[in-house]
């Protein structure tokens, strides 16, 4: 997650803004901004600083491990789909007690499938 929303973030900072009134113009950038403007209740900033030690997707071992995950998730999916004759797969994503299945949709965005989360 870290590489991805590094990633992210700077192309939507660098590309989606109007230069003429952009403070931040990357993650860095935020991170400055917010240890220079402070507000009271704090900022917690555990995860821009984590994810702007990465290089973003400018890591090999990163994205050979994405793909490959990718790929299992996506193999696993179509089997089912095909061995089951589906055209959809339906799972809960909470328990009664609010704990979650992450299983259920994680796997689907792993593999870069659409997913509907239908509130029950």
């Amino acid at each position: 997650m870290l590489h991805e929303f590094k990633w992210g973030l700077n192309r939507y900072l660098d590309q989606d803004m109007d230069l003429a009134q952009a403070r931040s113009r990357s993650l860095g950038d935020v991170i400055n901004y917010n240890i220079k403007h402070p507000v009271p209740e704090g900022y917690n900033q555990v995860t821009l600083l984590r994810s702007e030690l990465t290089n973003g997707l400018g890591n090999k071992t990163y994205l050979g491990y994405r793909e490959q995950n990718q790929n299992a998730a996506r193999r696993y999916l179509n089997s089912l789909m095909k061995n089951y004759n589906l055209d959809a797969i339906a799972t809960p994503s909470e328990n009664e007690d609010s704990s979650s299945f992450p299983a259920s949709y994680s796997t689907a965005a792993i593999a870069g499938y659409p997913i509907i989360n239908v509130g029950v």
